[in-house]
């Protein structure tokens, strides 16, 4: 078949909704693809204008508008020709060119590595697709028609992108509500993906076929005539579950093939909502319903527009038997999903619109996401997360309705009302009464979220939200109060240094804070502070650079940089070693560790004499004369092994005033036993009254000072008493 001949049939399809000045406008667009691609071959061997032309095939079957079609015959020509954007743009017009634009991979980049380079070339299509929703339905296009032609890589390249298929691009078609496009998706990249699986499954459902065909027919029957009998008008359809979604089963339910009973399922169309509910009391009264496995769809759709009744019944011989129930119009967006909005928006329907809405208010969280997170790879790290686990609906005090992923908390709804809600929220009532953040949360349920002014985020918080926007919103606000202090202690690190090298930080002049910002590509001062504070950046190596500049040099033997004193107030930018957990008595020094700020390890440390191979991060640290706050300290005792005896050691600690944080049990032998505890201590003095006061007591035979709870006495600096 010659490439016009493959074109002919595009321009039938598209003609029979496209207007004939849009059906030229798609045959302008090919004519300049098939130039721009005329001496290219793809891998199988055929001309490259072959995939451009049935990608636009696919998405013409769509009923997509002429500007969707005309960009995706030209989607590879930026990429794979030396056509530019400006020169699409000038042919076919800004949204052509911005279509084309935001399908386009950033091939000509760089990347460290292959992962990174597909989060980059993923995230800039989430980002364009914020700007138009059709870049996606091309993607999507683009990828069926990919996948269908993947026997002709290798192997490894076909499992990759089979797994990329089934990671990212079947879920997006899910999330926009395109079943049929799912569905296919999810069964090519599972041939490819697990091809020997595939083949076994697809041999017994063969088997089943033969077998259950005569059921199948008989249950279709008898629902068409008990609906025809209640005066129903209707459309009875049974299928086969798809492979993926049997294989998936099995997986998450860890169940063999035979175990598997509803392999069939039914679907009922019908000509309104009324209908569907008249149909569901009738195939009630034909087949007894499964309890607990009614879904009421239509009356709350799902986040992509998704309306149907479900129900499971109890068929012949107690085979399961699965049913959907929907109208037309319902079954139309169930297949096609967000692609419904331009190929039937000229009937005014709201769920459609509804559908839209939904679909403009997730890309709205995905631009959220890109702006919070530090990295591409990050980014993408969010949208697994929110691709796209089953749903909990939820109500706020006036009655409105939340919907959230299953296993969502508090925490959770509280961000998907507004990012400001989550930054200042306290607690919740759940149907009245009080709850915590880390509650979870269960459909049907009444939240309401309490916020205070002076409240902010925990870092723990990340440890039990489960959306991409309550993690991204959290680590965006982290990472500002990080930075702000970050900046001050940048700014107290450079002024003990200057001051050994008789210099002040504010009398120094633009000119020479310029000439360092450049040395090391930095643009204004706060980031020179920021990059100090955060380590990357050694304090006196600038204060040196800045004292070149400024055309002074310092003695040999002038006096030393003012040490580091540490208050307790720093907040993320000074952070304390786990391995030895110093405490206000303790003898210090700080280290500048790239992206973790400054820590702060005991000196006797072993992990601190070992980076004394890297001095120029090294920092002279002490502690201020008065802290009001707390510090953490391990103990690990060897005790009798008696009834009692870590009630004992607990009451012994509490006498001191000393809150217990965490406890550890470690086996020994027979008549001795290992206790950790991790205590919260004000200095060095309050851990000794507290060790003088466990030494009394006649279980103990060995107490010393060690590191984080489980940690091995070869990982730490162990300080005997």
């Amino acid at each position: 078949m010659t490439e016009e001949t493959r074109f002919a049939e595009l321009e039938e399809s598209v003609g029979a909704y496209l207007t004939p000045s849009q059906v030229e406008k798609v045959r302008r667009a090919y004519r300049f693809s098939e130039k721009a691609h005329r001496n290219q071959q793809r891998i199988s061997g055929e001309p490259y204008i072959h995939h451009p032309l049935a990608v636009s095939r696919i998405l013409g079957d769509m009923h997509l508008d002429y500007q969707t079609i005309s960009a995706a015959i030209l989607h590879d020509v930026i990429e794979d020709t030396d056509v530019a954007k400006e020169d699409i743009r000038r042919r076919f017009g800004r949204d052509v060119a911005q279509l084309v634009d935001g399908v386009t991979k950033i091939s000509r980049i760089q990347f460290d590595n292959y992962a990174h380079a597909q989060a980059s070339n993923l995230q800039r299509m989430f980002m364009a697709m914020t700007d138009d929703l059709r870049v996606i339905l091309i993607k999507l296009a683009d990828r069926i028609h990919n996948m269908r032609t993947l026997g002709a890589l290798p192997p490894a390249k076909r499992r990759r992108i089979a797994c990329e298929t089934l990671e990212i691009y079947a879920p997006i078609a899910q999330r926009l509500g395109m079943n049929s496009v799912r569905l296919e998706l999810e069964e090519l990249g599972f041939r490819y993906f697990y091809p020997l699986r595939f083949r076994v499954l697809e041999e017994r459902m063969q088997e089943i076929r033969r077998r259950a065909q005569r059921i199948v027919t008989r249950i279709q029957q008898t629902v068409e005539k008990r609906l025809l009998l209640e005066g129903i008008e209707s459309q009875v359809l049974g299928r086969e579950k798809h492979l993926y979604g049997i294989y998936r089963k099995m997986q998450n339910k860890h169940l063999s093939f035979g175990e598997i009973c509803d392999l069939h399922a039914f679907r009922i169309i019908t000509a309104s909502s009324k209908d569907c509910y008249l149909a569901l009391g009738a195939i009630h009264n034909l087949y007894k319903p499964v309890p607990g496995k009614f879904k009421d769809y239509i009356a709350l759709p799902k986040t992509n527009g998704y309306q149907s009744l479900h129900t499971v019944l109890f068929g012949p011989h107690g085979m399961p038997v699965e049913v959907q129930i929907r109208t037309h119009d319902m079954d139309r967006i169930a297949e096609a999903g967000i692609a419904a909005h331009w190929s039937y928006k000229s009937g005014g329907i709201s769920d459609r619109r509804g559908a839209y809405r939904q679909t403009r208010k997730w890309l709205r969280d995905i631009l959220e996401l890109h702006r919070a997170a530090g990295d591409p790879e990050e980014f993408l790290e969010h949208v697994r997360v929110d691709l796209f686990p089953e749903e909990v609906y939820l109500f706020t005090p006036r009655g409105d309705i939340l919907k959230l992923p299953r296993g969502a908390t508090v925490l959770d709804m509280a961000y998907a009302v507004h990012t400001d809600v989550g930054n200042r929220c306290v607690g919740a009532r759940i149907d009245r009464q009080p709850a915590p953040l880390s509650s979870p949360l269960k459909s049907g349920q009444t939240v309401e979220i309490l916020t205070s002014p002076f409240a902010q985020p925990d870092p723990a918080w990340l440890k039990f939200v489960t959306t991409a926007k309550a993690r991204a919103g959290i680590r965006h606000y982290l990472k500002g109060i990080k930075l702000s202090e970050a900046r001050d202690l940048g700014k107290r690190l450079l002024q003990a240094e200057l001051a050994a090298l008789a210099m002040s930080y504010e009398q120094l002049g633009e000119r020479d804070i310029r000439a360092v910002l450049e040395c090391h590509g930095l643009d204004s001062r706060e980031r020179l502070l920021e990059e100090t504070g955060v380590g990357n950046l050694p304090a006196h190596i600038i204060a040196r650079e800045l004292s070149a500049a400024d055309g002074k040099t310092a003695a040999a033997d002038g006096p030393a940089a003012q040490p580091l004193v540490i208050e307790g107030t720093e907040g993320m930018a000074i952070s304390f070693a786990r391995c030895c957990h110093p405490i206000p008595g303790d003898a210090v020094s700080g280290y500048a560790s790239p992206d973790r700020g400054i820590v702060i390890h005991r000196r006797s440390c072993k992990n601190m004499r070992r980076r004394r191979r890297h001095p120029e991060r090294l920092i002279c640290a002490e502690w201020a004369k008065e802290l009001d706050r707390d510090f953490v300290a391990v103990l690990q005792m060897q005790v009798a092994n008696q009834r009692g005896v870590l009630a004992t050691v607990a009451s012994a600690i509490a006498d001191q005033g000393i809150n217990v944080i965490n406890v550890g049990i470690k086996g020994g032998r027979e008549e001795r036993t290992t206790l950790q505890f991790a205590l919260e201590i004000r200095d060095r003095k309050h851990l000794a009254q507290a060790i003088r006061r466990i030494r009394r007591l006649g279980q103990v035979s060995r107490i010393e000072r060690t590191g984080d709870l489980q940690e091995s006495q070869e990982q730490n600096d162990l300080m005997y008493w």
